[in-house]
């Protein structure tokens, strides 16, 4: 449904010698390859545990939940229609905040639009010729409020409903690796999976943790448009401006409207969104670029829990950016 674009994390941590208590805290940072894109960890330990192989563990072992590309995997026997398959835990967090994202957004947030990612050639299935005729015979399967868990099965109206978390699972990643660092006495870290970005307690200074918004004129590079301090909360961007292709004829936006069943074109370049955490801002993040920027702006103006900054171009073709208030004072840089 969405594209991930790299938010980077600006860990400015000095080392500093002396006797006191926090030398006795290791900053430990490590990195690696998962869901087709990246993770970065760091935190602060006193008993310096190097936890990757752990981190590396909990990776598959959600991938083995949610992803579309492990065979095998929960998710996929979903979308099988394999009766024996039982929901695990992973799956069912997400599911449920889904549905409440998808209820609160009033359906632009919708992780049952996987027919139409992948017939515009963004999903694991072969691109199809798109036409108006194909794209109603697709929403037939689309609306969130097709499915539901009973039991601990999945129920659809129509076996033909396919879902995609896609939009939504590395932010629940951050927040699965977060929970599980807590489980272990580490309450100071901050969790970067393919731009999804998830921070906790403070750096060694105890100034806040720090992450950037990246710059749409230089997708390809880790390049800051704004660097944003967060206080145990999740931030991610979503955009169209880095992925895309041609299709049918068309430039072919990655973010596919589950109400229309065509990319979106708006001059909404990028929503960023801060939250309690990053499932929340990840999901939120999904429905602004669905919804354009006039509505997405109404819409994050109404909700008291998330803050917003867009990025979006001008008719004439110059950048320009809004920001929620709450935002405008988590905003380190101008």
């Amino acid at each position: 449904m969405k594209p991930k674009f790299l938010l980077f994390v600006a860990c400015l941590i000095g080392f500093i010698s002396s006797c006191s208590e926090k030398d006795h805290y290791k900053k430990v940072k490590f990195s690696g390859e998962a869901q087709g894109s990246y993770y970065v960890v760091t935190y602060f330990d006193n008993e310096r545990r190097n936890l990757q192989p752990e981190i590396d563990s909990l990776l598959r072992v959600f991938d083995e939940s949610m992803s579309l590309w492990v065979e095998g995997s929960v998710l996929n026997k979903v979308n099988d229609n394999d009766t024996t398959v039982q929901l695990d835990d992973i799956f069912k967090v997400v599911f449920s905040a889904s549905q409440e994202i998808a209820d609160r957004s009033n359906g632009t947030f919708d992780f049952t639009v996987a027919p139409l990612t992948a017939a515009w050639g963004f999903g694991a299935k072969d691109t199809l010729n798109m036409s108006q005729k194909r794209i109603d015979s697709l929403l037939q399967y689309v609306g969130y409020k097709k499915v539901r868990i009973k039991e601990g099965k999945l129920i659809k109206k129509n076996p033909e409903v396919q879902l995609d978390f896609n939009a939504i699972a590395q932010g629940y990643t951050c927040d699965y690796l977060g929970e599980w660092l807590q489980s272990k006495g580490i309450d100071n870290y901050v969790i970067d999976v393919g731009g999804e970005v998830v921070a906790n307690g403070v750096k060694r200074d105890s100034s806040p943790w720090k992450v950037g918004i990246q710059d749409p004129t230089a997708p390809e590079e880790f390049k800051s448009y704004r660097v944003v301090a967060l206080y145990d909360q999740g931030l991610v961007t979503s955009g169209n401006y880095r992925k895309h292709h041609e299709q049918s004829g068309r430039e072919v936006a990655h973010t596919i409207s589950p109400i229309t069943g065509y990319p979106v074109q708006d001059s909404l370049l990028s929503a960023t969104v801060l939250a309690k955490d990053a499932m929340t801002a990840d999901g939120f993040a999904t429905a602004c670029m669905v919804m354009g920027l006039d509505e997405s702006r109404k819409f994050i103006e109404s909700q008291p829990d998330l803050e917003g900054f867009f990025i979006y171009k001008t008719h004439k073709g110059k950048l320009k950016t809004y920001a929620t208030e709450g935002m405008k004072k988590a905003i380190v840089d101008n």
